[in-house]
């Protein structure tokens, strides 16, 4: 789902920054840049989630990330909402 959000993405001209545990060989094709959690919440201006919910990844989107994003940024969720 990633990979084809990416790739819709792309199509329409987007900057794509990434954070994963492994990168997408396809993605970065595509010219997507693998940056740190950190630095992917500052810098978008739209973040879309597509990750299964694991106790790794419960909670990823907390008071501390939203607070690290623009004020304007879009979080869309199309994952599990225990994110």
């Amino acid at each position: 789902i990633g990979e084809a959000f990416t790739r819709i993405a792309h199509g329409f001209g987007m900057k794509l920054l990434g954070w994963d545990v492994v990168e997408n060989p396809a993605c970065v094709e595509l010219g997507m840049e693998y940056v740190a959690k950190e630095r992917l919440f500052a810098e978008a201006d739209l973040m879309s989630l597509h990750v299964p919910l694991l106790p790794s990844t419960q909670h990823i989107i907390d008071e501390a990330a939203l607070k690290a994003m623009k004020d304007d940024a879009i979080l869309v969720n199309s994952s599990r909402g225990g994110l």
